[in-house]
């Protein structure tokens, strides 16, 4: 049991540092977004530097990903996400693993499958996700989940 204990112990090591590493690349990409309707006119290197000293990012920890590599999240209609939503998403399946464990029934919690497939698997776009998500949830989904994931304490 020590054993495991230590094993499941390396599964939060250096969350810290990867959460600030890929926040200031979430960061920087949501000032970029918000920035103006003509980026072609931003230095990227620049426009970095300026927010990363704004947010005073410390120096040992850079960018997970620089601006120039978020093109596939900016650069048509077609997939105009931003980094953050990537994040998002961890968070949401970290807070709907949750519902399975909530009761120490597991992943093969048949009720707790049945309303996920029903109000999120299924319902796909006949209703709105958040919608959905709190039907399955009961709830909207939060950051509590992913930060327990990452061994952050909680309040």
């Amino acid at each position: 049991m020590e054993l495991v204990q230590k094993i499941q112990k390396t599964m939060t090591f250096n969350k810290g540092f990867e959460t600030v590493e890929y926040l200031a690349s979430a960061l920087v990409d949501m000032k970029l977004h918000l920035a103006a309707s003509n980026t072609c006119d931003i230095h990227p290197s620049t426009f970095e530097a300026t927010i990363l000293k704004e947010l005073n990012m410390p120096k040992e920890i850079v960018m997970r990903h620089r601006t120039t590599q978020f093109s596939h999240l900016w650069d048509s209609d077609q997939y105009a996400a931003c980094y953050w939503s990537y994040l998002w998403a961890d968070s949401i399946v970290a807070d709907a693993w949750e519902a399975f464990t909530v009761d120490g029934k597991g992943p093969f919690d048949e009720e707790v499958a049945a309303k996920l497939k029903k109000f999120v698997f299924q319902a796909g776009n006949t209703i709105h996700p958040e919608d959905g998500y709190k039907a399955f949830r009961g709830r909207a989904p939060g950051t509590e989940a992913l930060m327990r994931k990452r061994g952050f304490a909680t309040a």
